[in-house]
């Protein structure tokens, strides 16, 4: 059984996908498989199928399904997700392998380099995701804040099946700002690991559009209505935030779009059966996840697979 499954979403460029994988394979680390996941768009034109899975899903496929779907094929005790465009470095899989082996570590990020201007970054702050705010890599911040991008990270593949995945109803970089509550609120731990980089595009770094504000703030008050207030699990603006945000036109129609998806608060029962569910699993040690065990693949995943010839 493979230690480490790399799973890639394709989103629809064939050149980001084909940058990622000839940096993966150049420099995989022994003892992994490499899975791609795609909703029959790509043709496999290098014929890789003898060393990369191919997974074909179902159209129309947004990037957070394909996440899902190439988790539950995937066979080893870790994932490791790669974006698209995304390019690692030599033996990048070496620390956060050994921290997740020798710290009791659930999830690892990597130093996340902006291809553009070189800026390193270790992570999404969690306490200011209405700004959606990058953690310096040489900050020095409590662990809770702390949530991993899905440009690149390391995850266990029992804490990610005990959430069912990553939440699907939402874009991509509102689905890493969710990822990051949810880690916390099950108390699974987040490390930065400084022995691993990889060069991420500075589309996948910047702040993404309005619109995608109005969901986080949705999602950040159905945390906040979990943990029993408003600002309990991300910061909110202040009026003085809102208000110096009018200097902005961008910044401005961001808080306007984030406070109100803050204030369609709507059921959060889902959302709670979920965390619980997911924090009975993780405390339940190595029993397996929904049926599923190191080595097999999810019960969900059916006849989708195919190896391109």
């Amino acid at each position: 059984m493979p230690r480490l499954s790399i799973i890639i979403p394709f989103s629809g460029d064939e050149v980001a996908l084909e940058t990622t994988l000839v940096s993966v394979l150049e420099n995989r680390p022994t003892d992994c498989e490499v899975l791609v996941c795609h909703d029959g768009s790509y043709h496999d034109p290098y014929a890789l199928g003898d060393e990369v899975l191919f997974i074909e899903t179902a159209k129309p496929a947004s990037e957070v399904s394909l996440l899902n779907e190439a988790m539950r094929a995937a066979v080893s005790p870790v994932l490791h997700i790669l974006r698209c465009g995304v390019r690692v470095m030599e033996d990048w899989t070496n620390d956060p392998m050994r921290m997740i082996a020798e710290q009791n570590t659930s999830v690892v990020a990597p130093v996340y380099v902006n291809k553009q201007d070189g800026q390193e970054y270790s992570g999404l702050d969690l306490s200011q995701l209405w700004c959606r705010r990058l953690i310096s890599a040489d900050e020095n911040v409590a662990a809770e804040k702390l949530g991993p991008m899905l440009a690149g990270c390391f995850i266990k593949r029992r804490v990610l099946l005990a959430l069912d995945g990553l939440r699907a109803d939402v874009s991509t970089a509102v689905a890493e700002a969710e990822l990051g509550l949810a880690l916390r609120q099950i108390g699974a731990t987040v490390a930065s690991s400084d022995f691993s980089t990889i060069q991420v595009p500075a589309e996948q770094i910047a702040t993404f559009a309005a619109g995608e504000y109005q969901s986080l703030g949705h999602v950040v008050a159905q945390y906040d209505a979990i943990l029993g207030g408003v600002g309990s699990a991300s910061h909110f603006p202040t009026l003085v935030e809102r208000l110096l945000g009018s200097l902005s036109l961008s910044r401005l129609a961001a808080i306007r779009s984030f406070t109100k998806g803050y204030r369609e608060l709507g059921s959060v029962s889902g959302l709670k059966k979920r965390l619980d569910t997911a924090a009975q699993i993780i405390a339940a040690g190595h029993r397996p996840v929904l049926g599923v065990v190191d080595g097999q693949r999810s019960t969900t995943y059916s006849d989708q697979v195919r190896k391109a010839a």
